[in-house]
């Protein structure tokens, strides 16, 4: 999910794999089918101006790159597999065990977290007002258990062709 040039890595990660071997690998589905980490992401995007140029450094192509199924089984045809599959898991997760760990979960890591780091020396002053608005956005996946919400991944499995 995190190379800048999927395909390419991919084929270094077949030439590892015995023709005929198996790849099991588990990636993120669409941000909307993971709001732990996508209402984060709608909070903050109104909040800082992200150059669109910049020598800064960015989180890459991000844990969403593969969401895609055709791009993802493309991405894997190139890269030498065959026998492509994409089973669905959806399952909760737990940010914290308190709405405070979910918020410094989140400020820690992800959308808020980059935002805080983008806008540089007025990163550590939008902190709490980026916490309040994750305590309100968060707030409704607090449960007796924890704050939980959903999640969604794509367990891929291939086979390195012949």
């Amino acid at each position: 999910m995190f190379f800048a040039s999927p395909v390419a890595a991919l084929r270094n990660v077949r030439r590892a794999v015995v023709p005929g071997g198996r790849l099991v690998s588990v990636v993120w589905r669409r941000k909307v089918d993971n709001p732990w980490m996508h209402r984060a992401e709608e909070i903050v995007t109104p909040l800082v101006e992200i150059p669109h140029e910049t020598d800064e450094a960015r989180c890459g192509p991000g844990p969403f790159s593969m969401a895609n199924a055709d791009t993802l089984t493309q991405i894997l045809i190139g890269a030498g597999f065959d026998e492509i599959g994409l089973h669905r898991v959806d399952l909760p997760y737990k940010l914290g065990n308190t709405l405070d760990e979910a918020i410094e979960f989140n400020l820690a890591l992800g959308p808020a977290a980059e935002a805080v780091r983008l806008a540089e020396a007025e990163g550590d002053a939008m902190r709490p007002r980026l916490a309040g608005l994750l305590r309100e956005g968060l707030a409704e996946f607090e449960t007796p258990d924890g704050v939980i919400a959903n999640s969604s991944v794509w367990i891929v499995t291939a086979r390195a062709a012949e």
